[in-house]
């Protein structure tokens, strides 16, 4: 298809069908009309490239663009928009082949079980393949999310879908509910339907800050009772979400139950926070005894990743 306007009128036939095909109508160019243009047929490999131009619809809900599954509608680069109640139908693939763009439907979006839409953020907000949907929005399917070698700051929002409409998002991709993470290096973004203005899909990003975990000063013991030795567990940056990691104690030379009392257990910090204390009870005695050890172990983080050191030596001067 080439500039000017391409006319669809399905009123007394089925869909037209495009098994592959271009649009490059310029800044002028449309295709529009009362029907359904298909890009498939369904289970096949169509493709439609969407280099420039408009759909537009005639004002009413039979206007739209069909995505058959298996078929792929691809945008180069940028941004492109359906008007005058244009709805578009993903049974297939909607993708960009150079982020970021958005697809500002003036209609309504409905991705079904077949769908998938692709999204790239490159950049701080909002630099990320994303819609506009001034009518319904329905989700099922399939949403793969990448991150080019930009790296969010903790906290960033990243509006997906703009839901200009006034009705909530119906359904979601079946494998990211509300509130789940999906997770890319050392960030986990949270998928939230009900953001921006409350019918928004967003993807808040929480970065991973690095867990480390310092040896301290060797402690002389006493001779009754139990001193602490303070272990310092750090965060390489301080992060707007909490962040959990469990540590454990295990003999070198000390003896659990003897020389100190074996602990167990996780260590949570809150938004802002830092450094986290680990305190291990050293057991006094009068005996005169050889310098003694022990190692504190940290694992199993939780919205964090392990740094180095992950352990740490405890020391008793007798």
């Amino acid at each position: 298809f080439g500039p000017g306007t391409e006319t669809f009128d399905n009123t007394a036939a089925g869909a037209q069908v495009i098994q592959n095909g271009t649009f490059n109508g310029g800044s002028t160019g449309t295709i529009g009309g009362n029907g359904t243009l298909e890009v498939g047929p369904p289970n096949t490999s169509g493709s439609f490239l969407w280099n420039s131009g408009t759909f537009v619809g005639n004002g009413v809900t039979t206007s739209s663009l069909l995505i058959d599954q298996g078929a792929t509608l691809t945008i180069p680069s940028g941004n492109r928009s359906t008007l005058n109640s244009y709805s578009i139908k993903n049974n297939g693939t909607i993708t960009w082949t150079t982020s970021p763009g958005v697809l500002n439907i003036n209609g309504d979006f409905t991705q079904t079980s077949t769908g998938t839409f692709d999204s790239t953020i490159t950049g701080a907000p909002q630099s990320l393949d994303a819609l506009t949907v001034s009518g319904i929005v329905n989700l099922a399917g399939t949403f793969n999310l990448s991150l080019s070698s930009f790296t969010p700051l903790d906290g960033e929002v990243y509006t997906l879908i703009n839901n200009t409409g006034l009705g909530p998002i119906m359904g979601t991709f079946p494998a990211l509910p509300q509130g789940a993470t999906i997770n890319i290096g050392s960030v986990a973004f949270i998928v939230n339907y009900t953001g921006g203005d409350g019918n928004d899909l967003v993807l808040t990003a929480n970065v991973f800050p690095t867990i480390t975990i310092a040896t301290p000063d060797p402690i002389v013991n006493a001779q009754s009772g139990t001193t602490n030795l303070l272990f310092i567990v750090t965060l390489s940056t301080p992060v707007s979400h909490s962040v959990s990691v469990n540590y454990t104690t295990s003999d070198i030379s000390a003896i659990a139950g003897v020389d100190y009392t074996a602990i167990s257990g996780t260590l949570t910090f809150s938004a802002g926070q830092l450094t986290g204390i680990i305190s291990v009870p050293v057991i006094g005695t009068t005996l005169i005894e050889p310098t003694k050890t022990f190692l504190v172990t940290l694992s199993s983080p939780l919205h964090g990743t392990l740094g180095a050191p992950v352990t740490a030596k405890g020391t008793i001067l007798n």
